[in-house]
């Protein structure tokens, strides 16, 4: 099966501050989709102009960068990196707060 790399994103943001975080998978075989959940929920639950700001960006084959440009409470929440491959889907989630 995949296996993700731990991410975390920064502790302390604020509102109209930018965050990002990859999400990388350091193990398993091709063909490999990553995608990203928020909440449990994809597409992402955010209104039109805080999704208009949340891009997701694969970087590589193995890696996915999910990048907000100008931070609103709304994208506090759980974001959820998905890797699956014929063999296994996996899951690792972690925590953003927006003050």
């Amino acid at each position: 099966p995949p296996i993700i790399e731990p991410f975390t994103f920064q502790e302390g943001l604020s509102e109209g501050m930018r965050t990002r975080t990859v999400c990388g998978v350091a193990a398993g075989d091709p063909p490999l989709t990553i995608s990203w959940l928020k909440d449990g929920h994809t597409p992402f639950p955010l209104s039109q102009k805080a999704a208009s700001d949340t891009n997701i960006s694969q970087l590589d084959p193995y890696s996915s960068l999910l990048s907000i440009t100008n931070l609103a409470a709304e994208h506090s929440g759980d974001y959820t990196c998905v890797a699956a491959n014929p063999a296994a889907e996996v899951r690792y989630t972690a925590k953003l707060q927006v003050k």
